[in-house]
């Protein structure tokens, strides 16, 4: 893959060998790090060892203010912090295994003294964090909108179920906040159910098809896209692992604006009525009525065959 900062591959394979047994998968993270290792020194000849200044080089260039605000760099990075009992420095962990340490007094000595974002940057980021809450069923989701769209992390302190805050990582403008200057916590896990969202989405569709009642799914899906990440396929509407189907008045007017848009209503009724002033096409002769039950009697037969002549 070269949709990230560092190219990468993925390798897939089977957890059962070809007699059938499973293989074993204990420490599985520390022992493919062990191999790529292993793999690159073959590969390149040299040892590949990894200082751990390298390691935190990038997260020192933020602009932060706090030992958890550089963790969160590093969080954010695929790393894990974890302080030492007993002094001053920070141990860095990858895939559960360890590249090293680093001084918290390095880190405080790039840490500033204040850095607040400023009305404009506040206001601009409050009104995205909103925007795709509203998009989002869950924190995960959020994170994942605002990481791909924006290159900004959202990373949660407190325990995963229940954080009790969160901090700001600007990979681009490469700066750390606290969340709390944009929403609280609170206010950034309001997420709706599904009930609250597909009756917002229902209500949208008929306020839109009531202000332009000739609008196709196509016009309405540009709308319900940008406001609520979902569309409409084939007279059904998904969110969050859940469906439900538009009421069928809804679903046969869009049928219908999408015919007209295409010029097929009008065909349609251009050949009807071509149907109704040709007089080849319609009978003077008025045709008995056919019981289905009774079987081929003479009287049916002469009708059909009459009535097969006549035309």
């Amino acid at each position: 893959h070269h949709d990230t900062d560092n190219n990468h591959i993925h390798i897939v394979t089977s957890r059962v060998t070809p007699d059938g047994h499973k293989i074993n998968h204990n420490h599985e993270k520390r022992r493919s790090r062990a191999a790529t290792l292993k793999i690159m020194e073959e590969y390149t000849g040299q040892k590949q060892e990894l200082e751990i200044k390298d390691i935190a080089k990038d997260a020192l260039s933020y602009r932060y203010t706090s030992k958890a605000q550089f963790c969160a760099i590093m969080e954010s990075l695929g790393y894990e912090c974890k302080d030492d009992d007993e002094k001053p420095m920070v141990h860095l962990y990858r895939g559960g295994e360890e590249f090293g340490t680093i001084q918290v007094q390095l880190i405080m000595q790039h840490a500033l003294k204040d850095n607040r974002p400023d009305n404009r940057q506040r206001q601009q980021l409050r009104a995205i964090l909103q925007k795709y809450r509203n998009l989002s069923a869950n924190k995960e989701e959020l994170a994942a909108h605002m990481k791909k769209k924006f290159g900004i992390s959202l990373v949660f302190v407190g325990k995963a179920d229940t954080p009790y805050g969160y901090i700001v990582v600007d990979h681009k403008n490469k700066t750390v906040f606290k969340g709390g200057e944009f929403l609280s916590i609170k206010e950034l896990l309001q997420f709706e159910d599904a009930a609250t969202r597909f009756a917002k989405i229902e209500k949208t569709i008929d306020e839109l098809l009531d202000d332009n009642p000739k609008l196709t799914t196509l016009d309405i899906n540009r709308i319900l896209y940008r406001q609520f990440g979902t569309r409409i396929h084939k007279g059904t509407v998904s969110w969050n692992g859940e469906t439900i189907r538009l009421k069928e008045s809804v679903v046969r007017q869009l049928h219908d604006n999408y015919l007209e848009s295409k010029g097929i209503v009008k065909l349609a009724h251009s050949a009807h009525t071509k149907t109704e002033q040709n007089p080849r096409q319609s009978s003077s002769v008025p045709r008995p009525s056919v019981n289905s039950n009774a079987g081929s009697k003479d009287a049916n037969r002469e009708y059909e065959v009459g009535g097969g002549m006549n035309v």
